[in-house]
């Protein structure tokens, strides 16, 4: 009362304004919906893989004590030790002498850290890790595995002037005045209810554990070249010496030779380790340094004194284990053995659980290193998902053959395209493999954001590129990281510049693209490169009856073939190499 009625122009403006508010509310809503960020969804989906692994390990130990039953010692039974015979002749007779000293030993049966031991006559010596009398000690014996390690301590920058003496002196039952002790690298290894026994490995060095301050939980796994090898079968490994004429102390030319290139392998792989540790991807490969050791083969008696590469045991299962092959088998206690339940979930969800970060900074770490052997026995997975790569031997793009980056991670190489469609259709003549491998889950693109790293590098990588692209001379990286030659140097800033210059994806097939080019010939001078398939990021189970045997890829693009990978796909692998000629 007493208020002017509105004017029809009036209302009509406000119904307007209501209308445009609603309309407002409701589009920016749906943009809202449509717009979850990006962080909530990959919250969502880590919780998802996180409650999908604890389900399978829950179901796994499930079947497991349905097997063995829940006996306290059902374990035990269920994964009885398995003792390995030596591969090296057995010691025939008492020693020479019961105990001396390293230096006056020609051999040694056992190995003592300190300058006294006390072994009570009656005692037989064992693999323990302490002798009786306080020194830490190991033996010779005949049920011990063929594949070791060693231990050490000494200056980063010493040479390794390493000397293995097995041909004067004496054998003795103990050597005092060791620096340490080498044990066999235990195989076998839990994986929740199963266990798998990991591959001896092909290296022609010698492996073993062994004490040392610098190592993660007190031991860690020593590497040296230097020791005669032997097969299984007790066939001996060609393989050059470190042997050190004893009469005039004097190493021939051959010796001379192949020291210089231990000495170089041992610096370039702490080089690597220094620069990745620069470049922040070091968090990927095990930690290494160098120790200088005086000890004696456990399984040999052969005596060795010089610097060894030193390493933290890397966790869990080699890839190629989990992927490859079923766990082992189970004891029972009716005194028989049956085969494992099905563990195929259980390692998808544990791979599926891994980081997809440390998988890019594991991708950058291959191409920049020029990785040559990074196949699957090369990276260890724990059963929580924790990834670890070993092995950075044959690097900056040299092994027994010169490649770009030979990585199950990286599309394009030659490891890669075998985890994906099989060797027997790579190299050879076969369809490719129906069922798909669970390593091609771990292909880099599945993991980065629109499936391409580009030059989104991680903060402390790219600050590192950008230093090593900019670098005023070759001779400067060569001597702040410590590389043992020029070349080496060239190769990290080569790789540097390109990835400055074209991302990740252009440096790679540009670099590919090269190497193509040259297996152009008859002669193979490097690793083959391959075309880069559709990336299998998503799997589908494949079931007989209520069991999951294997998996599929859910978007599977290859077309169906049934020759080999030339005949089949290498029209393709043109089309793609053209392409990849273009980038500059």
């Amino acid at each position: 009362r007493g208020r002017r009625a509105p004017s029809r122009a009036r209302t009509s403006r406000a119904r307007s304004r209501a209308r445009r508010r609603r309309s407002t509310r409701r589009t920016c809503g749906a943009r809202a919906k449509r717009r979850a960020p990006t962080w909530k969804k990959k919250k969502v989906e880590k919780k998802r893989i996180a409650d999908a692994l604890r389900l399978s390990t829950a179901r796994a130990w499930e079947d497991f004590r349905t097997l063995v039953g829940n006996a306290s010692d059902a374990e035990a039974v269920a994964y009885p030790e398995t003792p390995l015979l030596s591969p090296f002749p057995k010691q025939t007779g008492p020693p020479d002498k019961q105990t001396g000293t390293w230096d006056e030993c020609g051999s040694c049966d056992a190995c003592v850290v300190g300058e006294e031991i006390v072994v009570p006559p009656s005692s037989t010596p064992s693999m323990s890790s302490r002798g009786d009398g306080g020194g830490r000690r190991s033996t010779l014996s005949d049920d011990l595995p063929s594949d070791l390690l060693a231990t050490s301590s000494s200056d980063a920058n010493a040479s390794v002037n390493a000397s293995v003496t097995n041909d004067g002196g004496f054998r003795c039952g103990t050597c005092t005045g060791c620096s340490t002790v080498l044990r066999p690298l235990r195989r076998a290894t839990r994986f929740g209810p199963f266990r798998y026994t990991n591959e001896p490995g092909a290296t022609a060095a010698s492996v073993f554990e062994a004490e040392s301050p610098r190592a993660a939980g007190g031991a860690g796994v020593a590497k040296t070249p230097c020791f005669a090898k032997r097969y299984a079968d007790g066939r001996s490994y060609k393989q050059r010496t470190c042997v050190v004429n004893r009469d005039d102390e004097r190493p021939n030319s051959e010796e001379s030779e192949f020291a210089s290139e231990v000495e170089r392998d041992l610096a370039r792989n702490l080089a690597v380790s220094r620069l990745a540790e620069r470049c922040g991807v070091e968090d990927v490969s095990v930690r290494q340094w160098r120790e200088r050791v005086k000890t004696a083969h456990p399984l040999s008696g052969e005596k060795f004194e010089g610097d060894v590469l030193f390493m933290d045991l890397a966790p869990g299962v080699s890839l190629e284990r989990l992927t490859r092959s079923n766990p082992d088998e189970i004891h029972l206690v009716s005194g028989t053995t049956t085969a494992p339940p099905a563990s195929a979930r259980l390692v998808r969800d544990a791979l599926a659980a891994v980081d997809g970060g440390k998988i890019l900074r594991a991708a950058l770490f291959d191409f920049l290193f020029g990785q040559c052997d990074r196949h699957a026995q090369n990276a260890f997975v724990t059963v929580e998902g924790d990834f670890l790569f070993i092995d950075n031997d044959q690097s900056l793009g040299r092994g027994w053959r010169r490649c770009v980056a030979n990585s199950f991670l990286i599309p394009g190489s030659e490891k890669f395209t075998i985890a994906r469609f099989g060797n027997t259709h790579v190299n050879g003549d076969e369809p490719p493999n129906k069922l798909a491998n669970n390593q091609v889950t771990l292909d880099y693109r599945c993991h980065a954001e629109n499936g391409e790293i580009g030059y989104n590098f991680p903060a402390k990588f790219a600050a590192c590129v950008e230093w090593l692209a900019e670098s005023s001379t070759v001779a400067q990286v060569e001597e702040e990281i410590g590389f043992p030659t020029r070349a080496d140097a060239e190769f990290v800033v080569e790789r540097a510049r390109s990835l400055r210059k074209r991302g990740f994806e252009g440096a790679l097939r540009r670099a590919q693209y090269d190497a193509s080019r040259e297996n152009g010939g008859a002669l193979k001078k490097t690793h083959r490169v391959f075309g880069w398939p559709e990336p299998c990021c998503a799997l589908v189970e494949t079931r007989e009856r209520d069991t999951v045997v294997g998996y599929e890829c859910a978007k599977q693009t290859t077309p169906a073939c049934d020759g080999g990978y030339d005949a089949c796909q290498g029209a393709r692998d043109a089309a793609f190499f053209e392409e990849s000629a273009q980038i500059e």
